[in-house]
């Protein structure tokens, strides 16, 4: 870290080193961030956890969630490396909300279906 109040020529190319790590430590938005995604994943497993083993749509509906899920980890991981002009908020949720969507209207639409037709798109 310092030597002598100086900075080890190691530590100047690695600024992250001397970034303050944590939830505390932490400013902005990045708080906010972390606890809604750990509530989210926390109120899920429980949700499965209390549910149990299930069959037929509602299995096939909960496996959609989980898969489209993992697809919203994925995008916000490739947004918040690579689109560095929005808002950090912006980047860490908007896939969540946009894709949170197309979770709840495909999940209603299998679950309406009474006979099985075609595969949806």
């Amino acid at each position: 870290m310092s030597v002598g109040g100086r900075q080890k020529p190691s530590d100047r190319h690695h600024p992250q080193r001397n970034a303050p790590s944590g939830l505390s430590q932490s400013g902005g938005s990045e708080p906010v961030i972390l606890l809604v995604v750990g509530a989210t994943g926390l109120v899920l497993a429980l949700a499965d956890w209390h549910a149990g083993p299930i069959t037929g749509k509602a299995r096939i509906a909960r496996h959609l969630s989980r898969m489209l899920g993992g697809s919203i980890a994925t995008i916000t991981a490739a947004v918040v490396v690579n689109l560095t002009f929005l808002p950090m908020l912006v980047l860490w949720l908007g896939p969540s909300v946009l894709i949170s969507a197309i979770i709840f209207w495909w999940t209603a639409r299998l679950k309406r279906r009474t006979a099985p037709t075609h595969a949806m798109l």
